[in-house]
């Protein structure tokens, strides 16, 4: 019984942040003040991402007017097996050195 009534006491005390909340509820000003920016924190979001996925189509609309069966091959290049790229992009010691 006394951890129910520990746990009610702790469910309807309000919390600091529940009486900050509270108080700027009963002033409009505030009221108002709150709803304005959040609007405009909405509108420039949704402004973000309208211009995202403009960015997106017109990089899309690029990719799509290439015509890639157009393309032709032009020569073959061809890497000996004795010979190895390192990380660096130097050539490797081979095994025949």
């Amino acid at each position: 019984f006394t951890s129910l009534v520990d746990a009610y006491s702790k469910v309807l005390t309000p919390t600091d942040v529940q009486r900050v909340f509270g108080e700027d509820g009963q002033d409009p000003k505030k009221v108002l003040a709150r709803v304005v920016q959040r609007y405009e924190w909405n509108r420039q979001a949704e402004e973000k991402k309208a211009q995202a996925k403009a960015a997106d189509d017109e990089k899309e609309r690029l990719y799509q007017s290439v015509d890639w069966h157009e393309f032709v091959v032009v020569e073959t290049i061809e890497f000996p097996d004795n010979e190895m790229l390192d990380a660096s992009g130097g050539l490797a010691s081979t095994a025949e050195e």
